[in-house]
């Protein structure tokens, strides 16, 4: 994928931040555990709070699908 910044975001700090929120996170990269309950269809997860933060993602937002 190529993405052009545009001249007032080039610095390396802001290029960084672009490029973590457009990166793709799947849920196995934050999650320690998880529970699936096939009966009642449900599954239950606990998440790495120390990934949550390193990928700036809010657990609410998750919950909220």
């Amino acid at each position: 994928m190529t993405v052009h910044i545009d001249k007032d975001h080039q610095t390396i700090e802001q290029v960084k931040k672009i490029a973590e929120q457009i990166k793709e996170v799947k849920l196995k990269d934050i999650v320690l555990s998880n529970v699936i309950d096939l009966t009642d269809m449900w599954v239950k997860c606990r998440l790495d709070p120390v990934k949550l933060k390193e990928f700036d993602i809010d657990a609410a937002a998750i919950r909220r699908g």
